[in-house]
């Protein structure tokens, strides 16, 4: 039987895994944090009951440590919350997948590698697809293949993104794979599926760069590369490419 794969769920172990062992390594400052939030409960509870008027003071000064305490345990250090952002994005990608028609598309996500992981191929008439999210802080931008992305608030925390060259590494190496597993011969497109403001929606390129609000009519428009009674067999093709359960 197939293993269930869902997308984003690596990154969100990782995120999780992490975070808790973020949350170990700081317990003592937790527990400062926490004790320190329960005294000016049990204080304010008092003062309240001693000073009638004061209640609705004491009150917000309890919310208020309870609320800094919940703030900070939910607040793991940047490169930890990348993983939840990555994962956020996976799970965008995948319910967009997900609209696909069954009948004609098989898409698998989440496929751990020796050099990554690949969020998501998808394999339909079009052909097959290999497809990386990217839930990006900024406005993204694509010019001769160099993808940008401008932080609004900031220009010189501006930068240019990396992510089309793995795409393509990614691609490649699933076109080989399947060459090599089953002797089927197929050119594996890379895509890039983009959660950010893209004002160019769609680049086509070596690696497509796609707004993932266009993704679906994008990959149901693409020209018919393999007959739909193939596309089963091209799914398992992938599988045994990459070692998944057939």
């Amino acid at each position: 039987m197939s293993k269930r794969r869902v997308a984003g769920q690596s990154a969100q172990r990782k995120y999780d895994e992490l975070t808790k062992s973020w949350h170990r390594r700081n317990a003592k400052l937790f527990g400062i944090l926490g004790t320190f939030c329960v005294l000016v409960a049990v204080c304010s509870v008092i003062a309240a009951r001693t000073w009638s008027q004061t209640s609705y003071f004491m009150g917000f000064a309890a919310g208020l440590a309870f609320t800094f305490f919940i703030l900070f345990w939910l607040s793991p250090p940047g490169w930890i919350e990348n993983w939840q952002v990555g994962a956020w994005g996976e799970e965008a990608t995948g319910k967009e997948l997900a609209k696909l028609d069954s009948t004609q598309w098989s898409v698998i996500h989440d496929i751990s590698t020796d050099h990554g992981n690949v969020d998501h191929i998808a394999v339909g008439p079009g052909g097959v697809f290999v497809l990386d999210s990217k839930r990006l802080g900024g406005r993204v931008s694509v010019d001769d293949g160099v993808v940008r992305v401008q932080r609004l608030d900031d220009e010189d925390l501006s930068y240019i993104h990396s992510g089309g060259s793995s795409i393509r590494r990614q691609a490649a190496m699933t076109s080989e794979r399947i060459m090599s597993a089953t002797r089927i011969r197929h050119w594996v497109k890379p895509v890039m599926v983009v959660w950010a403001e893209f004002p160019q929606r769609i680049v086509e390129g070596d690696c497509v760069i796609i707004h993932g609000d266009e993704l679906i009519a994008w990959l149901e428009s693409q020209p018919v590369q393999i007959a739909p009674a193939n596309v089963p067999r091209f799914s398992a093709a992938v599988r045994v490419a990459w070692a998944l359960d057939v």
